[in-house]
């Protein structure tokens, strides 16, 4: 499967050469047109990645965060029950 970096890249490269053929421009400065064109777009497409990924880590340390303090207020109510359980049986 190509990568997004991959699939601009050849537009890119494409889109030189169709430029070159309608223009007739010099075709190293063309070629370097549209290769700062698909790292521009490549940047664009890692910087979505990267905060997509904040977002979920974000979301993924409020979830943990929830968990530790259910799992703090139910230690403290089965200890609290513990302690002032005079039955003698168990579970």
């Amino acid at each position: 499967m190509e990568s997004d970096g991959d699939r601009l890249a050849r537009e890119a490269t494409h889109k030189a050469a169709s430029d070159k053929a309608a223009t007739n421009v010099d075709p190293v400065a063309s070629a370097a047109d549209a290769a700062r064109a698909a790292t521009k777009k490549a940047l664009a497409v890692v910087a979505a990645r990267v905060v997509e990924a904040e977002r979920a880590a974000a979301e993924a340390r409020a979830t943990a965060d929830e968990a530790c303090t259910a799992l703090t207020v139910l230690q403290g109510s089965s200890s609290s029950s513990a302690a002032g359980n005079t039955n003698s049986s168990t579970w």
